[in-house]
């Protein structure tokens, strides 16, 4: 059995040796998932926030980004427990999680600091998530709980969303949209990308995917994409953030093409709250990036 879920999940038309490695792989997925259900109930993930900075390193948005801290193995990355998740069954109930949390630290943190400029904050909602029947209801129950003046959300999908009821997708978008929330595309140009849905869909950002940042500087077909999606989004009024920049040579490069907004260790890793403010990422905000285009209340 473990040999043929491990060529399912390889594609399949293969052949899988049983050995140590595979059980104790095998052993180490039960562990996990048996251990995602109790991390759930005990409030065990904790959140990291990467900014969103401009090329003159002014701060215009905060992504939070979820941690696992673990009993015993510390603290562990989402790839390595995000595709479990997924196939547990509990991706909805880490999402609502993490965005309640999101919207909980940093509120109180606003607070704290009597921050008034409201600044974006993303938080990544998954497929199976933001396509449930009831999601909008959702998420006006859980920002209920919130002042609606601290912050402007984003909830940031993949492409598989897309790949759906292009009806149903738009549907919920407009909803989002009226409630003053807006939608980022997240790893653009690596799954199903199609000029089609970006024209029909009222996405308001799109995130260069960093497997193209990181060989910009080598591999001419990485800039073309990257030429092509920064025109595109100039041509449909979208903003546009580069992903991945670790180096001053991929910012500059980027901003010579027009790339404006980036996200990456270059500018700052992910942290607590109270770290990024050590650091001084909130010494700058850019106030002109943190509007919404509706009519709504801002929340």
């Amino acid at each position: 059995d473990r040999g043929m879920y491990r060529a399912k999940e390889k594609g399949g038309n293969c052949y899988q040796f049983v050995s140590d490695d595979l059980n104790a792989q095998a052993f180490e997925r039960l562990m996990l998932e048996k251990g995602l259900m109790r991390a759930l109930s005990r409030s065990e993930f904790v959140l990291h926030y990467q900014p969103q900075m401009s090329q003159d390193g002014q701060l215009f948005g905060l992504e939070a980004l979820v941690r696992w801290q673990h009993p015993i193995r510390g603290m562990i990355e989402p790839n390595e427990f995000v595709t479990i998740a997924e196939e547990a069954g509990l991706i909805d109930k880490l999402g609502r999680y993490v965005l309640r949390r999101a919207l909980s630290e940093y509120t109180a943190f606003c607070d704290e600091l009597e921050l008034t400029q409201p600044i974006k904050l993303a938080v990544n909602i998954s497929p199976s998530h933001f396509l449930q029947p009831d999601f909008i209801n959702q998420i006006e129950t859980i920002l209920s709980a919130f002042p609606s003046d601290r912050f402007y959300l984003v909830l940031e999908v993949t492409e598989g969303v897309v790949i759906q009821s292009m009806d149903d997708i738009s549907d919920t978008m407009e909803a989002l949209r009226k409630l003053g929330i807006g939608v980022s595309l997240d790893d653009f140009g690596t799954g199903y990308s199609s000029l089609a849905y970006i024209q029909r869909l009222p996405f308001d950002t799109l995130k260069i995917d960093q497997s193209f940042v990181a060989d910009i500087l080598n591999d001419a077909n990485n800039t073309a994409i990257v030429d092509a999606i920064l025109s595109m989004a100039s041509s449909l009024g979208v903003t546009v953030i580069a992903e991945g920049v670790e180096t001053e040579q991929q910012c500059h490069f980027l901003e010579q093409r027009g790339c404006t907004l980036y996200q990456g260790f270059w500018f700052a890793r992910p942290a607590p709250l109270e770290q990024l403010l050590e650091r001084g990422i909130f010494n700058t905000v850019k106030p002109e990036i943190c509007t919404s285009e509706t009519e709504e209340t801002v929340v």
